[in-house]
């Protein structure tokens, strides 16, 4: 798993559920805003109902499925991919407004927006 806060850790691949195929990592990017996270997956081939985005227990989970049925007529002679899953776990903490977060899925590109909580933004306090 990644910490999202602060950006160090690891990462690892969780099984998809009910599912014996094996995961991939995807390719991920996740940049801060002053009051938000963004974090783009890349996840080929994927579609609005082949991705979860689960946040629980302060995981978040992204888990992408994609199904390539092969046309009967077809007599293929190499498959470059495969039809395995994609799995990424972060971790995050009480500074991520979990009620807030959004995402969407837009040509296998998944985007996660992670707004940080109002109490945890710098500011300048001042002197008195």
């Amino acid at each position: 798993m990644i910490p999202i806060l602060p950006l160090l850790g690891h990462i690892m691949s969780i099984p998809p559920p009910e599912d014996s195929r094996p995961s991939r990592k995807p390719v991920y990017r996740l940049i801060e805003n002053e009051d938000v996270y963004i974090l783009t997956v890349q996840l080929p081939g994927v579609d609005k109902a082949g991705v979860d985005v689960v946040a629980k227990n302060g995981i978040l989970s992204i888990l992408g499925r994609r199904e390539w049925h092969k046309p009967a007529a077809l007599v293929m002679l190499h498959r470059e991919s495969t039809d395995a899953h994609f799995a990424l776990e972060f971790t995050y903490d009480s500074r991520i407004e979990v009620d807030r977060i959004q995402s969407d899925i837009t040509n296998g590109v998944l985007t996660v927006s992670l707004p940080k909580a109002g109490d945890n933004k710098t500011r300048l306090i001042p002197i008195i």
